[in-house]
C-alpha cells in the first residue's frame, strides 16, 4: 500500500526527490481540514471548524513548500522560475475552471450589483489578491458573505502571498550561516505579535492579512528546516527510539484540533486562540507517520479527501453560494447538504481530469508550455472579472427592465458626507443635527438636498450600526462613539432641531430609554425635538422583488408599491407614539407616507435613481429625497 502511494504522489506531483518521502498521513490531516470546513458550514454545532480548517491548510502549506525550497537551497539548485512555474501548474488549473463555472452561473442568477461584485473578486482571486479585496469590503454595508461565492479565495491569497514572500527571504537569508534559522524564528515571532496586537481592535485586518497570518505557515516551516538541516526531530524527540512520547504527542495534536473545532469564536480568531490548531496540526506531522494517528491518517479514504482537498475547497463554498441564490434564500440548508456532495463529484472530476493530467511527469519543454497555458487561462478569468467588474454587464437585460436593476445604486454614493458646519453651503439659518444609526443617516441626501430650498444648517451625530441616539447606556460597548459624547456635543451645539432615528426594534427594551434622551434635549433648549418612526422593512431589497415580478410576467407594467414587508418592525410605532405624546414632541411615521392598503412605495419612476430603497431598510438618494420633502413641513412649522 505505501509503495502505491508513493508511486500514485509522484504520478501525480511529478515529484522525484527521494530526500522528501511521500507522507500519506499529510493527505489525511489535509482530510480533517477540509471535513472540517465542510461541517462548519453543513453543522451549526461545528462552531470554529472553518477556521480550524483553515489554519490547518497553513500550517500543511508551510511544511510542504518550506521542505521543497529548504531542500534545493541546501543543494544548490533552488530556482525561482522552477518554484513559481510548479505553482502555477498545482493551483491555476482548478482555479481558472470553479472561477470560470461561477462566473457562468452569476451570469444567470446575478443581478448587476452583485455581478459586478463577482467581477471584483475573479480579479482580486486570478491576482491572488482576494484577502486584501475581502478587508476592504468589510464594513456595516458590505453585503453578506452569503452572497459572495468567492468570498473563501481570500485564504489562497494568504497562500500565495506566503510563496512570494517565504523564498525570497531564505533565499537572501542563506547567504549567512545561520541566516535562515533567525529569519524564520524573527519573522515568525514580529507575525505573531502582530496578530495578537491587532485582534481586538482590529480584528479584520488580524484575520485577512498575511502579515498577521505568516506565522501559521512559519510553524510548519520550522518543522521543515529541522528535518532537512539534519536534525531528525520528532518534536517531542530528537531520538526516534522513544515511541511513548511521539505517541503522546500524536495524541495531544489531536485534542488540539477537537477541542479548537469546539472552542474558536471568529470574533477572537486567530489572536491567541490560532495556536491551538496550528500547534495541534504541527504535533501531527512533526510526530511522523508511524503514531496511531498517523497511521489512521494514512488510512484511503482520509488520503483520497485528502488528495482533493484544493478542489474541494475550490467548489465547496461557490456551489453553496449560488445554490442558494438559484433557490431564491429558500431551504438553505437544503442547498447546503446538496451542495457538499456535488463539490466532493466535481472536486474528484477536477482532480481526475485537470489536476492528474497537468500535474504529471512530462519533459521539460512540455511543462514550459503547460505553465504558460495555465497562465493564459488564469489570464482570461482576470479579464473577465475586469469587464463584469465595470457595471455587472448590465446589458444582459432587456432595455424595459435594464434601469431598475442597474448598479448605479451604492450606500456610498447614495450618502455622501456633509460639509462641516461653517462651509460655503452649511454655514446659516437654524441647525439641525440628525442622530441615530445607519436610519438616521439615510435620512441625509433628502435633507442635503432641502438646503437649495430652506436655508438651514446640518450636521449629523453618529451613525455606526448599533448605535442608539439614547445617552444613557454607556456600556453600549460596540458602539465606538457613545451617548454620553453626543450628548456633551449637543449641549455645545444647542441646535434648534434635533431628529432621532434608529432601527428602534434592534434595540429592544432601550426604546424605553428614549424618555432620558428626550429629557435631556428639553433640559438643554432644543426647540423642536422629531422622534422618527420605524422606515418599511423588506426582507430582500425592493429592486430584487421588481426584478422578479418582471420575470412572472414580462407583459405586465411593474408595480410602484410592494407588500410582503415584515410587520414586527411596525409594532414599536405604538410606543414610539406614545413617548411622543407624553413629552409635546414630533412622531413622523414612515409607514403613513410610504404605505397604503396596496403596499408600501418601491419605485418613484422607472429609471434606478426612482427606487426608494437602496436595500431591505435603508431609503436610496431618491426615496430620502422624497420622504424629506414630505416631512419639510413638519421640521419647520409650517
Amino acid at each position: 500500500m505505501r509503495e502505491q502511494q508513493v508511486s500514485f504522489h509522484r504520478e501525480q506531483t511529478g515529484a522525484t526527490r527521494p530526500h522528501l518521502p511521500y507522507r500519506a498521513d499529510i493527505d489525511g490531516l489535509r482530510a480533517i481540514a477540509i471535513l472540517s470546513v465542510l461541517a462548519f458550514h453543513a453543522l451549526p454545532s461545528s462552531v470554529g471548524g472553518g477556521f480550524v480548517g483553515v489554519d490547518i491548510f497553513f500550517v500543511i502549506s508551510g511544511y510542504l513548500i518550506s521542505r521543497i525550497i529548504l531542500s534545493e537551497l541546501a543543494q544548490g539548485t533552488f530556482s525561482f522560475t522552477t518554484f513559481y512555474a510548479r505553482r502555477a501548474r498545482r493551483l491555476f488549473p482548478s482555479l481558472a475552471t470553479v472561477a470560470a463555472a461561477t462566473w457562468a452561473a452569476g451570469y444567470y442568477l446575478l443581478l448587476p450589483t452583485d455581478f459586478a461584485s463577482l467581477g471584483r473578486h475573479l480579479l482580486a482571486g486570478a491576482g491572488f489578491a482576494s484577502n486584501f479585496l475581502t478587508f476592504s469590503e468589510v464594513g456595516y454595508f458590505d453585503a453578506p458573505a452569503a452572497t459572495k461565492p468567492l468570498l473563501h479565495l481570500w485564504s489562497l491569497g494568504v497562500e500565495e502571498q506566503f510563496y512570494i514572500i517565504f523564498p525570497a527571504v531564505v533565499f537572501l537569508a542563506a547567504r549567512f550561516r545561520t541566516g535562515i534559522a533567525i529569519a524564520i524564528v524573527g519573522f515568525f515571532a514580529a507575525s505573531f505579535l502582530l496578530n495578537v496586537g491587532t485582534i481586538h481592535q482590529h480584528a479584520s485586518f488580524a484575520f485577512y492579512l498575511p502579515l498577521t497570518r505568516l506565522w501559521e505557515f512559519l510553524i510548519g516551516s520550522v518543522l521543515a528546516y529541522g528535518e532537512i538541516h539534519g536534525m531528525k526531530w520528532r518534536l517531542l524527540s530528537m531520538s526516534e527510539q522513544r515511541p511513548t512520547l511521539r505517541e503522546l504527542g500524536a495524541g495531544a495534536g489531536l485534542l488540539m484540533l477537537v477541542a479548537s473545532i469546539v472552542f474558536v469564536r471568529q470574533a477572537t480568531f486567530p489572536g491567541w486562540w490560532a495556536i491551538l490548531p496550528a500547534l495541534g496540526a504541527a504535533l501531527l506531522i512533526g510526530t511522523g507517520p508511524d503514531t496511531w494517528v498517523g497511521k489512521a491518517l494514512s488510512n484511503r479514504v482520509f488520503v483520497f479527501i485528502g488528495l482533493i482537498s484544493y478542489p474541494l475547497y475550490l467548489w465547496h463554498w461557490s456551489l453553496i453560494v449560488m445554490g442558494k441564490m438559484f433557490m431564491r434564500g429558500e431551504h438553505p440548508n437544503t442547498v447546503t447538504l446538496v451542495a457538499i456532495p456535488l463539490a466532493f463529484v466535481l472536486a474528484w472530476l477536477s482532480y481526475r481530469y485537470i489536476e492528474r493530467p497537468i500535474r504529471a511527469s512530462r519533459p521539460k519543454a512540455q511543462r514550459r508550455w503547460l505553465t504558460i497555458g495555465c497562465a493564459s487561462c488564469l489570464a482570461v478569468v482576470a479579464l473577465l472579472g475586469a469587464v463584469t467588474a465595470r457595471d455587472g454587464l448590465v446589458v444582459r437585460y432587456p432595455e424595459q427592465i435594464r434601469n431598475i436593476v442597474h448598479l448605479n445604486q451604492t450606500h456610498g454614493e447614495d450618502y455622501p458626507l456633509i460639509p462641516g458646519l461653517g462651509a460655503a453651503t452649511n454655514d446659516k439659518g437654524p441647525l439641525v443635527v440628525v442622530w441615530g444609526d445607519s436610519h438616521a443617516q439615510h435620512l441625509l441626501p433628502g435633507l442635503r438636498k432641502l438646503q437649495d430650498e430652506r436655508t438651514f444648517r446640518l450636521l449629523q451625530l453618529v451613525w455606526w450600526d448599533q448605535c442608539p441616539p439614547v445617552g444613557m447606556i454607556p456600556d453600549w460597548d460596540r458602539c465606538p462613539y457613545p451617548g454620553p459624547v453626543a450628548m456633551a456635543q449637543l449641549k455645545t451645539l444647542s441646535p434648534d432641531v434635533v431628529i432621532l432615528a434608529a432601527n428602534w426594534l434592534h434595540y429592544g427594551n432601550r426604546v424605553e430609554k428614549i424618555n432620558a434622551t428626550l429629557s435631556f434635549l428639553r433640559e438643554i433648549g432644543v426647540r423642536k425635538i422629531v422622534l422618527m418612526g420605524p422606515v418599511p422593512w423588506f426582507p430582500r431589497p425592493p429592486r430584487i422583488t421588481l426584478y422578479e415580478a418582471y420575470l412572472a410576467d414580462p407583459l405586465r407594467p411593474l408595480p410602484d408599491r410592494l407588500s410582503g414587508f415584515d410587520e414586527p418592525h411596525f409594532a414599536v410605532e405604538s410606543e414610539l407614539k406614545e413617548i411622543a405624546a407624553r413629552f409635546g414632541v414630533i412622531y413622523i411615521s414612515p409607514r403613513s407616507i410610504l404605505c397604503n392598503d396596496q403596499g408600501c412605495l418601491a419605485r418613484l419612476g422607472n429609471s434606478a435613481k426612482d427606487i426608494v430603497q437602496v436595500d431591505g431598510n435603508h431609503f436610496a438618494a431618491g426615496g430620502s429625497e422624497y420622504f424629506v420633502r414630505h416631512i419639510a413641513p413638519l421640521l419647520f412649522g409650517e
